[in-house]
């Protein structure tokens, strides 16, 4: 065939061929884009992927990790602290901090302990009067946050030492027990191999997922966090609101302290210390910006699992438990960073 021949149908491709396969490379890259894009913005997706990794490197290390009953462990392990980490979410979402949750969470275990020991009280009266106590003090942090502003971060710094001494003095620093053992067997039993802890860890996450996401409550938290002045322009109770984080977070705290104790069987006034840099951290890996208005209680549930895969992992590959401090740090300064790289970006998109 000569040049003057026209387009072979062969070898050589139509104009409109070349435009169609140039067509379909440019939708595999702006689809590749697209998945790197949703997730950069999704803190959700990167959270899996981060999990399967690392569950791949510590599986190939030791067998054990995947098996049901390491698992289960795990869960049952990190279950108190998610409770106190969805509550914590709500409280970052409206742009606030919650240093005493640890604290919160000894004093939640304490007073359900010497209820049911000392005040010989039926369990629920125990429970309804650990609530109580430790949701009062959440909504006095709240009062001095909302109506005194003072900042949160030392409204509750400062709210760490006192409720610690608190519960110091009342107990001498001695464990309060033997406790019911109706009480233990909420921390220690099981339904079908799941454990009550588990079981009440995914219940309350599902009631606090549709509390934030479903809930006109939700969205005043997530206006309260985003822009207070235009959330206070649009009729909503910032102080109230504040408030009401504040003690949910208490609350949480509380429900955490007496998952703790009924697992022990005792009222251990040293629970919970450290407490809080692992909920602050699950949450903020889990997405929660510390500018307030983003969160996801999913997310929260992702970074407290993957805070307790480090630390069942290290166990694990016998790695002392000294690393553990610092890879938290490692975690906490890389989930800020992205979070920090996530908000630009998301703020070039819309500009651009």
């Amino acid at each position: 065939m000569t040049p003057t021949d026209g387009p072979s149908t062969g070898d050589v491709l139509a104009p409109e061929e070349i435009e169609r396969e140039a067509e379909g490379r440019r939708g595999i890259g702006a689809r590749a884009r697209s998945l790197a894009t949703r997730a950069l913005i999704s803190p959700e997706i990167s959270l899996v992927i981060a999990i399967v990794v690392l569950s791949a490197v510590i599986q190939s290390r030791n067998p054990v990790f995947l098996t049901f009953d390491n698992l289960i462990l795990v869960i049952k392990a990190a279950s108190p602290t998610f409770v106190m980490a969805a509550a914590m979410t709500f409280v970052l979402i409206a742009g606030g901090i919650d240093l005493s949750v640890g604290s919160m969470s000894a004093l939640g275990g304490v007073v359900a302990a010497w209820a049911l020991t000392a005040g010989g009280m039926p369990i629920p009266v125990a429970i309804a009067l650990s609530l109580v106590a430790c949701t009062s003090i959440g909504l006095v942090f709240g009062m001095l946050v909302s109506w005194v502003r003072i900042p949160a971060l030392i409204v509750t710094l400062g709210g760490l030492y006192i409720v610690r001494g608190i519960v110091l003095v009342s107990t001498g620093g001695v464990m309060i027990f033997p406790l019911p053992e109706a009480y233990n067997h909420l921390g220690q039993g099981g339904l079908f191999g799941i454990p009550f802890l588990v079981i009440y860890a995914v219940v309350i996450g599902i009631a606090a997922h549709v509390l934030l996401e479903h809930s006109k409550y939700g969205f005043h938290v997530r206006a309260v966090g985003g822009n207070i002045t235009a959330a206070r322009a649009a009729g909503i109770n910032v102080r109230r609101v504040t408030m009401s984080v504040f003690a949910l977070s208490a609350a949480g705290a509380a429900v955490g302290g007496m998952m703790i104790s009924a697992k022990t069987a005792v009222g251990d006034s040293s629970s919970g210390q450290g407490t809080e840099l692992a909920v602050i951290t699950s949450v903020i890996v889990g997405g929660a910006s510390l500018f307030g208005a983003v969160g996801s209680i999913p997310g929260t549930a992702l970074g407290v699992f993957l805070i307790a895969i480090i630390t069942n992992g290290l166990l694990l590959m016998r790695i002392s438990s000294y690393w553990q401090f610092a890879v938290l740090g490692i975690v906490v300064i890389g989930a800020v960073a992205i979070d920090s790289l996530r908000r630009r970006f998301a703020w070039s998109t819309r500009s651009g």
